[in-house]
């Protein structure tokens, strides 16, 4: 899901053997606005079966910060 600015790690196939835990850590760092998108994280067996593991929604209205005064007071500063 790199293309609508989400990462996850870790980012490759990896096997979680019994008992272990895996942490999985997701970013979203849009860089601009981004229409509705979403995808999913599957876990594939041993067996050969495969299951949805997590589904991510997103969506970027905007990225932009504006200050409201162009003058901040701070009050008495030492």
């Amino acid at each position: 899901m790199q293309k609508n600015s989400v990462v996850f790690k870790p980012e490759n196939e990896f096997v979680v053997r019994p008992k272990d835990i895996v942490p999985i850590e997701m970013k979203f760092r849009p860089k601009t606005r981004l229409p509705d998108f979403s995808g999913e994280i599957h876990m594939k067996f041993a067996n050969g079966e495969l299951r949805k593991l997590l589904h991510v929604t997103g969506v970027s209205h905007g990225i932009e910060i504006k200050l409201m005064e162009e003058i901040i007071s701070f009050g008495g500063v030492v």
